[in-house]
Formats: C-alpha cells, structure tokens, sequence
C-alpha cells in the first residue's frame, strides 16, 4: 500500500501557533504602523499637499503653508491601541484648515495610498513573520 509521509508537521504547526498569538497581540505592529502614518502627514507639511494635489497659495505672504510657527505639524501625534492606531491633531485651529472652516481647506491629516500600501504590508509581515 502506497502512503504519503509528511515531514515537519509539528514544526508548521508550531508556526502557524505562533500567528494566531500574533493575532491576539497586534500592539507591536500598530506601533509600527502608527509611526509609519505619522511620517506620512509629516510628509503632507513638507509637500504642502492634500489627497488632491497641493495646498491653496498663501495670499498675504510668502512661506511655508501651515508651517509659520510649526505648531500644527507638532500637534499631529501617533496613539497606539492593542487593535489599532489613532492620528490626530491637538491644535485647536487644526480642524479649521482640515476641514476649511473659514479658510482654505488645506487637509494634512491623511493617509496617502503609498502609505497604505506599507501600513498593509506591515501587518501581513507581522501576522506572519512576527516581524
């Protein structure tokens, strides 16, 4: 009689062990990608961009938009959670711009494609390699 013998099953199941614990424990990699998106707003106020391509021009001077005192880009901050990240603003005159209240909208708090894209892989990497 004809039979398979399958090698190293305990080893793979060990493995596959280890990534359902990781399932249980995200924090490590929602740390990571929550300064993964930190880098990614930080680097809307050096591209001085929004979702939709660049800011509105300042009219009365010249400079750097949103960057006069660098508050706001100082007020945007990275909270990790066991399941997930938060980004936020603590500025109180961040939501004017965000939003456009009375001023141009210039939105800062997003989250690029590229960025996604890393953030995802970041998960996947961890869930897998632990890494």
């Amino acid at each position: 009689m004809a039979g398979v013998e399958l090698r190293g099953l305990e080893k793979f199941s060990k493995k596959v062990d280890k990534m359902v614990q990781r399932t249980t424990n995200q924090a490590p990699a929602f740390k990571v990608i929550g300064q993964q998106g930190l880098a990614d707003v930080l680097k809307h106020f050096r591209d001085e961009s929004g979702p939709n391509g660049k800011w509105a021009p300042l009219k009365s001077r010249d400079g750097k938009i949103l960057q006069d005192t660098g508050r706001l880009r100082g007020g945007t901050k990275a909270f990790t959670m066991p399941d997930r990240t938060i980004l936020i603003n603590n500025v109180a005159y961040g939501s004017y711009h965000q939003d456009g209240k009375g001023v141009p909208q210039r939105k800062f708090l997003w989250i690029s494609d590229k960025a996604f894209d890393l953030m995802e892989k970041t998960l996947l990497r961890y869930f897998i390699q632990g890494k």
